[in-house]
């Protein structure tokens, strides 16, 4: 995530929204914090670590892979949210339908406080 007030002077703010190699990565403290992926016992919800895994993987030698694209950080004043806006072209189905785009919402523009990807 960069940020500029000028578009020509760009200050790094650190990384938005990361991707995964492994859907065991969903299981860690900090997926589990934005996605909920593990139970207040320890058990691991797999149904929503295998839902998150379709739009996170980026892995290259899967059949299936996302590609983040042209992502774009906009701040929503009617709910005082910040929307990320993107899509995943290189993700495809099986059968070849592309992978359909994506309106994350969060109360910080970048990585939640406390918590750098």
């Amino acid at each position: 995530m960069y940020r500029s007030t000028d578009l020509m002077n760009w200050t790094n703010k650190g990384t938005a929204m990361r991707a995964v190699a492994s859907d065991s990565e969903l299981t860690e403290p900090y997926f589990d914090a934005l996605y909920d992926t593990v139970g207040d016992d320890g058990s691991v919800d797999q149904a929503r670590v295998d839902e998150v895994g379709y739009y996170l993987n980026t892995t290259q030698a899967d059949d299936q892979t996302a590609i983040f694209e042209r992502p774009k950080v906009l701040y929503n004043e009617r709910d005082d949210t910040w929307v990320m806006w993107w899509h995943a072209d290189g993700r495809m189905t099986p059968g070849g339908a592309p992978t359909p785009a994506r309106l994350p919402r969060s109360r910080w523009p970048t990585a939640p406080p406390g918590r750098s990807a």
